[in-house]
């Protein structure tokens, strides 16, 4: 993809190699745009933001279809667009996100196309084409790029599926470097579990079974069984930590709504209640479904009287939460909840967050905990970044 047709002499027959401007300067922007960008969340604000100067261009956004549910990712810093939209029947961003095929045409009856330029306060009658590109990587497919065009020149689809494919493989290195950097992570915990926490039991029990023998007292023994214990709990942590957190490989579509109201099941408590918004998103169903069990087993675990526990999408970003109305967890501590061994309870050994952190890790997701609307805990898994 490069911008050598710009300067080409047009033939006198027949089409022309030639780039329209609009083209010529979308190309060079990417290029741009994706040279400079440090995160997926900085490169979908700033191609938008960027591609609206670009002459010839009217209006841009990108959107991605989950479910019924429309999303629009990103579009002009200088509009306020609604960041999802249940549409009326077929979509553009669904139809060309399916298929991974470029979209031109002068008119079109897909209801995103002519809903989201309204809600941007802007008459689709004033623009004379329409592009939709697909975002798509080795890794994924991260939605659909729109341009609404003033003109209507030929449209050279297979530079505009470069154009996407390009963009696609930006996304796809960002992602390649967050899991890189949370494989570091969770190595450094296991060698920590391994060095640290194994060795204090380890050297206690050590030190009684040599004091029996020096002192010839079998009572230096009873501590050794408390030992053996811990560290038999501990290698277990360790296991578990080891099975959930490896890369995911099989992916499905799933529903927020359904693995909760199961889950939910699963802990089986009668005093507290569960309220849940659906969101669709991808994942390794079983997975997710020890996420999802960890979290509300600690919810309900930590709290005595009747309770409250949310689960839903978030509104700020691509993802959803788990929220309760218990006690909560001391802002000092809140930064130490996902470490492994972390626990308020004598008779647990603090895995679930870390279990559910790993969980995360595996599909790439990022995991943080906070304080809830209503007091108590809100835990937020961001599912994307882009």
């Amino acid at each position: 993809m490069d911008g050598d047709h710009c300067n080409e002499t047009p033939p006198e027959h027949g089409h022309s190699d030639r780039w329209p401007t609009w083209l010529c300067e979308t190309v060079d922007t990417v290029h741009t745009v994706l040279d400079e960008a440090h995160s997926p969340a900085a490169l979908g604000t700033s191609l938008v933001d960027s591609l609206i100067t670009v002459s010839g261009v009217g209006f841009v956004w990108v959107g991605t279809e989950r479910g019924s549910t429309l999303r629009v990712r990103s579009g002009p810093s200088t509009t306020s667009l609604p960041s999802t939209l249940e549409p009326d029947g077929e979509t553009l961003t669904g139809v060309v996100e399916a298929s991974g095929d470029v979209w031109t045409g002068a008119e079109t009856d897909h209801s995103d196309v002519s809903r989201v330029v309204a809600a941007a306060g802007a008459d689709i009658d004033r623009y004379a084409s329409f592009v939709a590109i697909p975002l798509h990587g080795d890794k994924g497919k991260y939605g659909v790029f729109h341009l609404y065009l003033d003109s209507s020149d030929r449209t050279h689809e297979e530079t505009l599926s470069s154009v996407g494919s390009a963009i696609g493989r930006r996304i796809d290195a960002f992602e390649t470097a967050s899991q890189l950097t949370r494989e570091r992570k969770r190595l450094e915990s296991l060698r920590s579990l391994v060095s640290h926490d194994l060795s204090n039991p380890l050297n206690v029990a050590s030190g009684r079974v040599e004091l029996a023998s020096i002192d010839e007292d079998t009572s230096h023994l009873d501590t050794v069984e408390a030992a053996l214990t811990e560290v038999d709990e501990l290698m277990k942590r360790g296991v578990s930590l080891v099975e959930v957190g490896h890369p995911v490989e099989e992916t499905e579509e799933l529903s927020l709504a359904s693995l909760a109201q199961d889950c939910w099941s699963d802990v089986n408590t009668q005093q507290h209640d569960l309220a849940v918004e659906d969101f669709q998103f991808v994942g390794e169903r079983a997975r997710v479904r020890v996420l999802l069990n960890e979290l509300l087993e600690n919810a309900s675990l930590h709290s005595d009287d009747t309770m409250t526990v949310e689960v839903g999408p978030l509104s700020e970003s691509v993802g959803f939460y788990v929220a309760d109305s218990g006690p909560g967890i001391p802002a000092d501590e809140r930064e130490y909840v996902i470490d492994a061994g972390y626990t308020t309870c004598p008779d647990r050994t603090g895995v679930g967050l870390s279990i559910a952190t790993e969980v995360a890790g595996a599909h790439g997701w990022d995991i943080t905990v906070g304080a809830g609307d209503r007091e108590g805990t809100r835990v937020e898994i961001v599912v994307s970044h882009w």
